[in-house]
């Protein structure tokens, strides 16, 4: 643009941010395939070309991240699964690694922001929001119990933190602060797609074209509430603990759920039924083995 700044690319996806994880789920089967049955020929070379362009022309950073990582793990599982005697790979070397990888594409700057800075940005962006003294319910219980050091404060500072990473502080406290539900609409939401509820409650500073959450799981939140949405997680932490040994499995759930917590392409029909295919088809590979 004018000001030298890369405009991502979204194809025909919803959103940019989307199809960079279509391209990186695109490298990662690519992968799985290639050491699965060893072999890597022009077709396949073809297409990590095209989808590592993709992923580029994206500009979604975490999952440049997310694919380096998940390619180091999957190497040292298989590596660990077959006991092959010299390790490539160790712990520590692979934390290193993704560590590395995450900071650089963090960013220098954010390196040195102290965490008493990055947890309390987001209350920072949502107070900042307000007209006067109008604030949502949701808000006034932030400010009150960050006051405290309770486990919902600490949860919520680190919550604050790894929304700035992300670059995430300004949507999220835009949301938060328009955030108004009762006490039942915080147990179990207030329906699904119910966005008009959030925007014409509490009247908030003029926002640039920040709209939907960017989170599927802040829209969750919004649609169910805690309760449904602890239990949809917990079952998530279930099935991962169930196919700890599907490696395939456990890696591209965690890319998704990754993706998703800082995205909203749960809200679309295509986003979230091209996932929900993905999951069940991992879940029963080796009822499917020539998936990839």
């Amino acid at each position: 643009d004018e000001y030298s700044v890369k405009i991502a690319w979204r194809g025909i996806s919803p959103s940019a941010e989307t199809i960079g994880e279509f391209y990186g789920l695109c490298l990662i089967f690519l992968l799985f395939n290639i050491v699965k049955n060893q072999k890597l020929n022009f077709l396949k070379i073809v297409g990590i070309l095209s989808s590592g362009l993709g992923l580029y022309f994206s500009d979604n950073r975490t999952v440049i991240v997310l694919v380096f990582s998940i390619t180091v793990i999957y190497f040292y599982l298989l590596i660990s699964k077959f006991q092959i005697n010299k390790k490539p790979f160790g712990p520590i070397a692979i934390f290193f690694l993704v560590i590395g990888a995450f900071l650089l594409t963090a960013g220098s700057n954010n390196i040195t922001l102290s965490y008493k800075f990055l947890s309390g940005e987001l209350i920072s962006k949502a107070n900042a929001s307000q007209l006067d003294t109008i604030y949502s319910s949701y808000l006034i219980l932030l400010n009150e119990n960050l006051q405290n050091s309770t486990f919902y404060s600490y949860f919520f500072s680190f919550f604050s933190a790894v929304g700035y990473l992300l670059n995430r502080s300004e949507i999220w406290g835009i949301f938060f602060s328009r955030y108004n539900p009762t006490f039942m609409e915080l147990l179990f939401g207030s329906g699904p797609l119910n966005f008009g509820q959030l925007y014409g409650e509490i009247a908030i500073n003029q926002t640039e074209t920040f709209l939907l959450p960017h989170s599927s799981f802040l829209s969750y939140l919004l649609f169910f509430g805690i309760i449904p949405l602890t239990l949809l997680i917990f079952y998530f932490l279930l099935l991962l603990y169930k196919n700890r040994r599907n490696y395939e499995f456990v890696l591209v759930s965690v890319y998704l759920f990754i993706n998703i917590f800082k995205n909203d392409s749960l809200n679309y029909f295509v986003p979230f039924s091209f996932y929900a295919f993905i999951i069940l088809i991992l879940n029963n590979k080796f009822r499917s083995r020539k998936f990839y």
